[in-house]
């Protein structure tokens, strides 16, 4: 590493992600045929990244929201 050369840390970021299409077959007493029923339930999913924007295409390319899935409000974790 050169003297002068930053180093950039990556921050955490946490989110909550649940399914709906899951909720709607868990409330109607059926099984979804893409996704195990826990998917019904919200999850705190914790991400690296360098910003916040960052985060929140890692959270669509990982849970993307043709799929099904809900993300909620983005937040930063110190």
């Amino acid at each position: 590493m050169k003297v002068n050369e930053k180093i950039i840390m990556k921050n955490s970021f946490e989110t909550l992600v649940y399914n709906e299409g899951v909720r709607q077959a868990v409330c109607s007493k059926k099984y979804h045929p893409g996704f195990e029923v826990k998917w019904a339930d919200t999850h705190f999913i914790l991400m690296r990244a360098h910003t916040e924007d960052e985060a929140l295409a890692q959270y669509q390319r990982q849970y993307p929201l043709r799929l099904g899935f809900v993300h909620g409000k983005i937040a930063g974790v110190f």
